[in-house]
């Protein structure tokens, strides 16, 4: 299509002011004269009927400015708006909200012991905490040490540290803050006077069984508790013990 040009003077040439819209290259374009400058305008559409008529409402508004003195020197006023989407700031989940979110998740899976001593715990930890945002990871562990006992504060730690796991490769997060951070909480080691096994002397087993046996309300529980001194194996063990684990010809546990 050839381009929309302004009526020609009795010379031959455009009136003073006047603006050509012109293809170049396929993308139209405005071409005018300002104080003695030639100046160009790119549109950024293709050459078409209707974006033709697009260029010629931006040339109008140029000539006219032109005509009252109004014109801006420096394009801006003319250039179309991008139609590029604007980058949205991407929102950064707050810390109690990746773990609200990990644990509705985990609640359907883990044991309902492990849920009430270790999530909800940990969750009321972190109601606690002044801190919630991701980037105030190293005050989260900062408290936790200074605030919890050295035990549930490595756990808090190491349950954010899986949550953020979780996180990251749900794409909610790029980074995983606490990873590594539960490592540097040290446990301090047990006395040894706390570790030293002080059993029952022969007397006071003896006592022990003869109570049983002689007692109106727990007498037959006399047979589990001499069975238990002889052996030595842990209450759950005695409870799960069948008679199809015993060998009665050495009559001894059968592994």
């Amino acid at each position: 299509m050839p381009p929309l040009k302004a009526p020609k003077t009795p010379s031959g040439k455009a009136p003073k002011g006047s603006v050509q819209v012109v293809a170049s290259h396929g993308r139209l374009q405005l071409r005018f004269r300002h104080q003695g400058k030639r100046r160009y305008l790119s549109i950024g559409l293709p050459d078409s009927p209707t974006n033709r008529i697009v260029a010629q409402q931006t040339a109008g508004q140029i000539q006219l400015d032109i005509i009252s003195g109004n014109f801006d020197d420096t394009l801006a006023k003319y250039k179309p708006v991008s139609s590029q989407p604007q980058e949205v700031p991407v929102r950064i989940p707050s810390v109690p909200e990746l773990w609200d979110s990990f644990c509705e998740i985990k609640r359907q899976t883990v044991a309902p012991g492990t849920w009430r001593n270790g999530y909800c715990v940990n969750t009321r930890h972190l109601t606690r905490c002044p801190y919630n945002k991701l980037e105030d990871a190293q005050k989260i562990y900062d408290w936790a040490v200074t605030s919890l006992n050295p035990d549930p504060a490595r756990r808090l730690i190491q349950a954010l540290s899986s949550c953020c796991k979780w996180a990251k490769r749900a794409n909610l997060i790029e980074t995983n803050p606490f990873e590594g951070l539960s490592a540097e909480i040290k446990i301090p080691k047990k006395s040894a006077e706390n570790n030293d096994i002080d059993p029952f002397t022969q007397a006071e087993r003896q006592v022990i069984i003869e109570a049983f046996t002689q007692s109106k309300y727990y007498a037959h529980y006399a047979p589990l508790v001499k069975f238990l001194f002889c052996t030595g194996c842990r209450p759950s063990e005695a409870a799960g013990l069948q008679w199809k684990h015993i060998s009665p010809q050495e009559m001894i546990h059968a592994s």
